[in-house]
C-alpha cells in the first residue's frame, strides 16, 4: 500500500517540492498527524502551526489537483510557482492565476490528445 510519503501527489510531497517546507518539517508533521485522535489534513496542520499560509496551501492544492487529473506533475508544479511568486492578497487576482494554469494544462492535454488520434 502507498503510504502519502510514498505518493508524489500527496500535499506533503508537493510542499516539499515547492520548496514551502522542508523533509524534517513534513516529517514532524506526519508524525504528530499520526499520533493525533481526530483527522486534521496534513495541508490543515501545517496552516495551523504557521509553517505555510492559507493561501500557499491554496496554490499547492491546485497544483495536486492538476497532477491528479492526469496532467503532468512538473507542469502542474510550475504553474504553482508561478502563482507563488504573483501571490498578493488579492483573491480575485488568485484565482484567474489558477483559472489560467487550468487552461494551460488543459491546452496541453488538448494537445496530447489530437496527436494520439
Amino acid at each position: 500500500m502507498k503510504t502519502p510519503k510514498d505518493d508524489p501527489t500527496s500535499i506533503g510531497n508537493i510542499l516539499l517540492r515547492m520548496g514551502l517546507v522542508t523533509r524534517d518539517q513534513l516529517n514532524a508533521v506526519m508524525n504528530e498527524q499520526a499520533h493525533m485522535r481526530e483527522d486534521l489534513l496534513m495541508g490543515n496542520l501545517m496552516v495551523a502551526k504557521g509553517l505555510i499560509s492559507k493561501e500557499q496551501l491554496e496554490v499547492a492544492l491546485a497544483a495536486q489537483k492538476g497532477m491528479r487529473s492526469g496532467g503532468r506533475s512538473g507542469q502542474a508544479l510550475a504553474v504553482a510557482d508561478v502563482c507563488l511568486t504573483h501571490t498578493t492578497n488579492d483573491r480575485e487576482r488568485r484565482a484567474r492565476m489558477l483559472e489560467k494554469g487550468a487552461a494551460v494544462e488543459q491546452g496541453f492535454l488538448r494537445l496530447v490528445h489530437s496527436r494520439r488520434a
